[in-house]
């Protein structure tokens, strides 16, 4: 039995620890998309098309400013950042997810 005991341990020991592993990402961090809030005129297609037109919400993780609703004018949008992470890459434009508002500004 004392042969046993330590593959037993090791095993309660792995059990264990897999048990309590921290909780998933979500999917945008974990493939790179951010969070970009819309801060210019959604009427204008230059502004849309503008990347220093967005601003990045908070950490980019989560959409924190405004709520999912199926209106008229852009407010945020989950998609791929530039190099350094402050803006957004709009020369593919193919965003995960596009969040709108009642107002265009």
């Amino acid at each position: 039995m004392k042969k046993y005991l330590l593959g037993i341990f090791a095993v309660v020991l792995a059990l264990g620890f897999s048990a309590f592993t921290s909780p998933k990402k979500s999917a945008a961090v974990l493939t790179g998309e951010k969070w970009f809030h819309f801060v210019g005129d959604a009427t204008d297609a230059g502004d849309l098309a503008n990347p220093n037109m967005y601003v990045l919400d908070g950490t980019g993780s989560t959409n924190t400013i405004c709520e999912e609703d199926d209106l008229d004018y852009r407010c945020e949008i989950l998609i791929k950042p530039q190099a350094g992470g402050t803006k957004p890459d709009l020369d593919n434009f193919d965003p995960i997810a596009e969040v709108t508002r009642s107002t265009p500004e």
